[in-house]
């Protein structure tokens, strides 16, 4: 059976080359994934129009007090999804690995590009409006 791997050797070994480390995916630039103890929570944000309204470097003549700001915070909620992917290894596949543990150290690094891939694809889709994307928009708290 002739499949695109065996017709195009070449762009084979390029697409296997891609996406292989972190570093490779845009959308960990743009959407960073973090660990977070709490599926939901809320958090302290400075609020905006405090920070349009600060005037950095003001001159000031000697003995004047300095310029001063007022800053309010205020909060806002995040609520997260879980993502994961599972690869299982049985013993016959084990056994085919040169030492104990590689088979599953390439499972978890397939399992890591497999989340990696699928974040890609949905900050692909929030930045475009194209394909899947956050439910909600984060400034707007209540149920997803």
């Amino acid at each position: 059976m002739l499949t695109t791997s065996t017709l195009q050797p070449v762009l084979t070994k390029i697409a296997v080359a891609m996406l292989q480390e972190p570093k490779d995916f845009v959308g960990l630039s743009l959407f960073p994934l973090f660990r977070t103890e709490l599926l939901s929570s809320t958090y302290w944000v400075v609020d905006p129009a405090a920070m349009v309204t600060a005037q950095p470097n003001m001159p000031r003549s000697p003995g004047t007090p300095f310029a001063r700001s007022l800053t309010k915070l205020g909060s806002d909620v995040y609520s997260t999804e879980q993502y994961a992917h599972e690869e299982t290894m049985g013993r016959e596949e084990n056994a085919k690995y040169a030492r104990p543990g590689a088979a599953q150290e390439a499972a978890t690094k397939r399992a890591v590009r497999v989340v990696l891939l699928g974040h890609e694809r949905r900050v692909m889709g929030q930045c475009t409006g194209a394909g899947p994307c956050l439910r909600r928009p984060w400034r707007r708290p209540g149920p997803t």
